[in-house]
């Protein structure tokens, strides 16, 4: 059998999708609950999309980056920033 699928078939594949993490100004706990449903499916990292975020690079935004990244610290998650709205 081939190495790549006996590797998905234990669950020791890679990260093979990165899907882009929407931010719009959520609260706490909803960022915690989606990043903890994304890693449920076995996505291991996103990239945070921040264009529609209200409050892009001021101090709203940082914290919620902050609790994004103290999340996927916790679930073992990658995260990318996708920074093209600078």
């Amino acid at each position: 059998m081939d190495a790549k699928l006996l590797d998905v078939l234990e669950g020791k594949e890679k990260n093979y999708i990165i899907p882009l993490f929407w931010q719009h100004g959520e609260n706490e706990e909803i960022l915690r609950d989606e990043m903890k449903m994304i890693n449920s499916t076995g996505i291991g990292s996103v990239c945070l999309e921040a264009r529609p975020h209200p409050e892009f690079m001021v101090e709203k935004w940082w914290r919620d980056v902050d609790i994004i990244l103290d999340e996927a610290k916790k679930l073992g998650m990658k995260i990318w920033i996708f920074d093209d709205a600078v």
